[in-house]
């Protein structure tokens, strides 16, 4: 009897639990406020760590953007030294190729110069010669009209060459010294035809009353019977 009664009380006490299950999860899921706190504090550090983290990622941010401008400042100040660089030298180049125009237009010039003097002393010789011709009763104003139109081809010849002379210095002060020795070298060259030109007219000139006087001091045959 003892022992059935045992055995009965086991079987209640088993049926008792099985029916009221002890909460588990709920009793694991219970927190104590210690743990709380803890949970607490690890979020506020959380946030702290995160605003650190965002502050520092502000200062990268705003150390690279000075960076990046000072590099950019630093290369547009090379770039305008190079380039105040650049354009000294090139007005420096250009202050030499001037000097060199100017020199050689000027040594230009005077062989111009003595090579017109030369065909206006040879138009003075033969007006002179002309005279004693006149003198002796030749016929000399044909030549002499000739004489007169050399005369003024050298006159204008001597007023181009002064004209040159006086814009040298403007046309040197242009910007394109390149072009300013290419218009200077025309001037010399047609300045030097016309000098070809004019010792061409007084050769024939010469010539002509060479050929005159021959014909006129060539003595008349004497007639015969």
């Amino acid at each position: 009897m003892i022992m059935y009664m045992k055995q009965l009380l086991i079987i209640t006490l088993l049926t008792v639990m099985i029916s009221f299950p002890v909460p588990v999860r709920a009793v694991a899921n219970t927190q104590t406020p210690s743990s709380v706190n803890i949970n607490i504090e690890q979020r506020i550090k959380s946030k702290e760590l995160q605003k650190q983290i965002t502050t520092r990622r502000q200062e990268i941010r705003k150390r690279i953007t000075t960076q990046n401008q000072a590099v950019k400042d630093r290369v547009q100040q090379l770039r305008e030294k190079q380039a105040s660089r650049q354009a000294e030298l090139k007005a420096r180049l250009n202050q030499k190729l001037k000097d060199r125009i100017r020199a050689l237009f000027q040594r230009l010039i005077r062989r111009l110069e003595a090579a017109t003097a030369r065909l206006n002393n040879i138009a003075d010789r033969i007006e002179s010669r002309l005279d004693k011709l006149e003198e002796q009763g030749i016929e000399v104003d044909d030549y002499r009209t000739r004489l007169a139109q050399i005369r003024e081809k050298i006159d204008q010849v001597l007023v181009d060459l002064n004209a040159a002379k006086s814009e040298i210095d403007s046309i040197l002060e242009s910007d394109q010294p390149r072009q300013a020795f290419q218009a200077i070298k025309e001037v010399i060259r047609q300045t030097h035809q016309d000098l070809i030109d004019i010792a061409q007219d007084i050769r024939q000139l010469v010539k002509d009353i060479k050929q005159d006087l021959k014909d006129q001091l060539k003595p008349t045959p004497t007639p015969t019977n």
